[in-house]
């Protein structure tokens, strides 16, 4: 869940996005993404700036996304959100 500043704004470095967290097979759908749109979890880093082994701890299913991540990860593999937590299924 994310924290909320008094504000109301997100603090960084927050807990993880709950509908990711809590969603199972996060793991497995990122892996069918990378492989649908034809990455590597090398070059899905590159691309997003994320470190190497946090793409891979993401793909293990041993790290859970924040919302942020979910994001940038979902810019690079050409999906969209809505896509991903009903359980992303790729149409060729």
């Amino acid at each position: 869940m994310l924290t909320a500043k008094p504000n109301g704004q997100s603090a960084p470095g927050s807990a993880s996005f709950s509908g990711f967290s809590a969603m199972p097979n996060f793991a497995a759908l990122l892996c069918t993404a990378l492989a649908h749109a034809g990455l590597s979890q090398r070059e899905l880093a590159r691309r997003t700036g994320l470190m190497q082994h946090h793409v891979n701890a993401l793909c293990g299913g041993k790290k859970d996304p924040r919302l942020s991540t979910v994001l940038l990860i979902c810019e690079h593999v050409s999906i969209d959100l809505n896509s991903l937590k009903k359980g992303y299924t790729p149409v060729n």
